[in-house]
């Protein structure tokens, strides 16, 4: 899901806005490569994914993107709205909104 063409420069363009820049390793695996993915309302006992680790259940590489913008709230509380390139592809955005 997740591109990396110019991801080398990214770090510039935040350094030249002065903006905080936030990156992620991506660890998990596209498992649910559905055109839907997971449920719309969050469950009330949803409890943040875990890391993976060696040993552990294969986790969806969507989760990586949701403990990133986890680590963005905490830094930045006021933060309200994601902005990304994935234009014509439904399956980003789909997860992008799930996040």
């Amino acid at each position: 899901m997740y591109q990396t063409v110019g991801h080398d420069a990214v770090h510039l363009v935040a350094e030249a806005m002065q903006l905080p820049l936030y990156r992620r390793v991506i660890t998990g695996l596209p498992l649910n490569q559905a055109a839907e993915y997971g449920d719309r309302m969050p469950s009330p006992n949803f409890s943040a994914p875990t890391t993976l680790t060696a040993g552990s259940p294969e986790r969806d590489e969507t989760e990586d993107l949701y403990e990133l913008l986890m680590m963005v709230k905490r830094n930045h509380p006021d933060v309200e709205a994601v902005s990304v390139g994935a234009i014509l592809s439904n399956y980003q955005r789909v997860r992008v909104e799930h996040v």
